[in-house]
């Protein structure tokens, strides 16, 4: 057992149990290779493609308005922090949370659609770092 404390004074509590037996079931020969992509989350051989619900994107201006906020009462104060400050500061914690909750839900729901419905789930592994350092690659994203 794991006790987790986040910026935003919530505590959770991590268990891992083992099961005996087995519990895998299968649901016949289904086989998907699955294809991480730029613009869309992924894609699979199957042709289906999840796309990028963009949860950081939708935040970005209350982000930026909490940044902003913080940054100016640290700066009046001549470096003094005050409980306004440090109220804005969990304000802005608890927003990144709010943004990565809904990430790693959307990535749960995404893992739960394969596992549910193939037995052999192929996924390519891609050095990404070497691939943005040639030229080529770059004019592609743009």
């Amino acid at each position: 057992m794991q006790i987790v404390k986040t910026k935003t004074d919530k505590y959770y509590a991590v268990f891992q149990l083992s099961v005996p037996g087995n519990t895998v079931k299968t649901i016949g020969n289904t086989i998907v290779g699955v294809d991480m992509g730029v613009k869309t989350f992924c894609y699979d051989s199957d042709r289906d493609q999840f796309e990028n619900p963009g949860y950081l994107t939708q935040s970005l201006q209350k982000i930026g308005h909490l940044q902003k906020s913080i940054s100016r009462k640290l700066h009046v104060n001549k470096k003094k922090i005050t409980q306004n400050y440090i109220k804005d500061k969990k304000k802005l914690a608890t927003l990144h949370e709010y943004v990565a909750n809904q990430r790693n839900n959307r990535n749960h729901q995404v893992s739960r659609y394969y596992i549910d419905n193939y037995d052999i789930i192929a996924v390519e592994d891609l050095n990404i770092l070497g691939m943005l350092q040639n030229n080529d690659y770059k004019n592609l994203l743009c």
